[in-house]
């Protein structure tokens, strides 16, 4: 599934279809099964081979029954099976690392936190979690109005560390309906999974403790996260990417990447469950985006892009925000060197949130911190991070890295005379608009968007527009060019509103040919003369302020225009319509 913009893709027609709808019907109380349901007896075994059974027989559902509690072992969902935890029954965790399962040639499930000296490398990501889908797992699905029970509180050094509910590399799964109690470590991670729904799932981790995150993604794509209900006290929900994580010991991996791409988070309540450690320590966020990977080769497979994130009720001691960390091992991240330093945001959607910071720590805006990676994070609150006028993976050397692409646009390394080895390139104009762009944050001021640029003669665009939370964006400046050899070219513009700008090329009004890009950089001040047009060039900057309101579909098609009057008082109006990012077209009277 391919989402070509946000939030007009429309995430919230995705329905994962976690299993088909096979025949077998199974209570894990029943012969041959014959699970003692009484909360005392290991029923591991049991239950295990029930979820076999419906496997081998080509799916099904195995339902843990009769309003009892199932005391267990570490279980291993399989492909087609629904786990089905009934209303009134409990399946809840062994804390005997006797009862628990870890494949060869894994070492032995251990107690206590922490598996080793290195930062932040607990055990339970070396313990197999309590409820796992593995790699090569399709079509599975955790749901029932029942409970998910940790292990009880403990000294911590006789307690059995472990996720509640993972997944790694699996294809359509869906969590749902149930509840989960205690978490003492994460109580759901995604790792590495597409196509997928979480949701209505009740998290109640109330007490105090270190890393009972709510709901992990990491490296998703296609995901759904909505209706959920999470007390924690520790993140709530969060985005994260890491490379060669050397705390995933067990049941997941961080070599081989996949980008957090198409993702909805929505109509979540999140509810912060009071402070683990010192009164000071409030880092906690209700959602957040966790950095790790910035040492990757492959950047771009590290990415955040196309995150829609609406109507959620958040009341945290940081409601939103960003965190790295960076946890050090041998005096580097993890033990990395190397890579671009990239972490990059994209085309992320944030919409019609309460953010309520808890108790009064933290503040109600989304503290993006020192992250200057990002692009095109449009917002209905106050975004704070460091400033930044600079565009990132300018010659494209990390393929689609920080650039947003709409139609049939991409990033080509074919040799066609550019500097480098990649380029940008909006293709095929008589299939419709197209375009390749980055967002910036920008305070007021004047700037100059540059860059080499190709056509196959056609008249395409470079352009400078705004973009907004309602799915719009508004021309700033525009210019097309037709010069068939790569050639400099630039726009300056002068913004009075702080704002998310976008700045790319793009195919305006041609119906037919193909336009390039490379070497895009964004400079303050008046950086080119508009007095001196390049030959097939044609230049139109207007204030945002002053200019004509060109509204237009996050898709790029024109939703409304409005004529207004310059300070000479002419009115300029409109004469074509259907194509975004471009200044008003005037008449040839007035040009």
């Amino acid at each position: 599934m391919r989402f070509e913009a946000l939030p007009a893709a429309c995430f919230s027609a995705m329905l994962i279809a976690a299993t088909a709808a096979f025949g077998l019907d199974v209570n894990v109380t029943d012969a041959p099964y014959s699970a003692a349901g009484n909360g005392t007896t290991n029923d591991r075994a049991a239950i295990q081979s029930a979820i076999d059974a419906v496997n081998a027989a080509g799916g099904g559902t195995a339902n843990l029954n009769g309003s009892k509690t199932f005391l267990s072992g570490n279980l291993f969902l399989k492909s087609n099976v629904t786990l089905n935890i009934n209303a009134g029954s409990t399946l809840k965790q062994t804390n005997s690392t006797a009862q628990w399962v870890q494949p060869a040639p894994l070492p032995a499930a251990k107690l206590g936190r922490m598996w080793s000296s290195i930062q932040w490398d607990g055990s339970a990501a070396h313990n197999m979690p309590f409820v796992y889908m593995g790699e090569g797992t399709k079509k599975v699905k955790v749901t029932g109005t029942g409970t998910v029970q940790a292990c009880p509180l403990a000294a911590e050094g006789n307690m059995l560390f472990v996720v509640l509910v993972a997944a790694y590399r699996v294809d359509s799964l869906e969590v749902s309906n149930i509840t989960l109690k205690g978490a003492h470590s994460y109580t759901t991670y995604f790792n590495h999974c597409s196509n997928g729904l979480v949701s209505n799932i009740t998290i109640q981790n109330g007490q105090p403790d270190q890393n009972n995150d709510g709901i992990s993604l990491e490296g998703v794509m296609n995901f759904r996260v909505t209706g959920n209900h999470i007390t924690t006290s520790d993140d709530a929900l969060y985005m994260v990417n890491s490379y060669n994580n050397p705390t995933y010991g067990a049941w997941a991996s961080t070599s081989d990447l996949q980008p957090n791409k198409n993702i909805e988070i929505d109509n979540n309540v999140l509810r912060s469950g009071g402070y683990c450690g010192t009164p000071d320590n409030w880092g906690y966020h209700g959602i957040g985006f966790i950095t790790y990977g910035e040492h990757c080769p492959e950047p771009w497979k590290n990415e955040f892009s196309n995150i829609y994130i609406h109507d959620n009720d958040v009341n945290y001691p940081q409601p939103a925000g960003f965190a790295d960390g960076y946890p050090c091992h041998d005096g580097e991240p993890w033990g990395q060197s190397g890579g671009p330093g990239y972490n990059t945001l994209k085309d992320v959607v944030w919409r019609n949130n309460i953010l309520v910071p808890y108790q009064q720590h933290g503040n109600s805006n989304i503290n993006m911190g020192s992250l200057n990676h990002l692009h095109g994070f449009v917002a209905d609150a106050t975004i704070t991070r460091t400033n930044t006028t600079s565009l990132d993976n300018t010659g494209f050397e990390y393929h689609e890295l920080a650039w947003s692409l709409r139609g049939n646009a991409s990033a080509k390394n074919d040799a066609v005379g550019q500097t480098g080895s990649w380029y940008g390139a909006v293709e095929s104009f008589d299939k419709g608009d197209a375009k390749i762009f980055q967002g910036v944050q920008l305070t007021n001021g004047t700037y100059t968007f540059s860059a080499k640029v190709q056509s196959s003669g056609a008249a395409a665009r470079m352009f400078v527009s705004r973009s907004f939370i309602n799915d719009t964006t508004t021309s700033v400046a525009s210019r097309e060019f037709s010069n068939t050899g790569w050639a400099d070219q630039c726009i300056t513009f002068t913004i009075s509103t702080a704002g998310v700008y976008r700045l790319g090329i793009e195919r305006g009004n041609a119906t037919s040919g193909w336009a390039r890009i490379d070497e895009a950089r964004l400079t303050s001040g008046n950086g080119c003369s508009t007095s001196v047009q390049d030959p097939g060039m044609r230049s139109s900057t207007h204030q945002s302020a002053n200019s004509s309101a060109r509204v237009c579909d996050i898709r790029g098609r024109v939703i409304s225009v409005r004529g207004h009057r310059n300070p000479g008082g002419i009115i300029l109006t409109e004469e074509k319509a259907g194509v975004c990012g471009v200044q008003v077209v005037m008449s040839e009277a007035i040009k």
